[in-house]
């Protein structure tokens, strides 16, 4: 019996750390890792028959966790917007500003981009596990960062998202 994909998001996101790659893959996504142009984190990409991840391998591991989480996320929310051949390609270090000119307008919109962000997130580190461990590890960002394998700044940009911590 084949699992479905909500079943596999559900149990992803019901222990911290889990790993992205192998929930890519379960939900029909390849994935792979090369380097990539600096300043490009990753792209998804529909070739016609499937879709492929593609992560920049020359950035730090939780970057490039995030980042995939990133993408699986277009792929959840925004694969409609992909052409028979298209490629979300706008993931550059800077998303607003002057980084930004390197990033076409479409298909995606800063919009999209920014809800793919806080969908990562939510994959990455569940509100209702993060609630529990911020408890039990006495407000600690570094740890509870090393155990949901995040950036201690994407942790406490979550934890403040949440509420846990005062926004700074």
């Amino acid at each position: 019996m084949a699992i479905d994909s909500s079943e596999l998001l559900h149990n992803f996101t019901n222990r911290p750390g889990g790993d992205i790659t192998l929930l890519i893959r379960a939900l029909g996504v390849t994935y792979e890792e090369k380097p990539l142009p600096a300043g490009q984190s990753g792209y998804i990409e529909y070739d016609g028959t499937g879709y492929n991840i593609v992560v920049n391998s020359t950035e730090n591991a939780r970057r490039r966790r995030f980042t995939a989480a990133h993408e699986l996320s277009h792929y959840l929310l925004h694969r409609d917007l992909l052409d028979d051949t298209g490629k979300l390609n706008r993931h550059t270090d800077v998303l607003f500003g002057a980084g930004a000119a390197s990033n076409p307008p479409d298909p995606l919109s800063p919009f999209h981009e920014a809800q793919a962000n806080r969908y990562a997130a939510k994959l990455l580190i569940p509100e209702h596990l993060v609630k529990t461990k911020f408890e039990e590890l006495e407000q600690d960002v570094a740890a509870l960062a090393r155990l949901f394998d995040v950036s201690q700044p994407a942790m406490k940009i979550r934890l403040e998202t949440l509420g846990l911590l005062p926004r700074s």
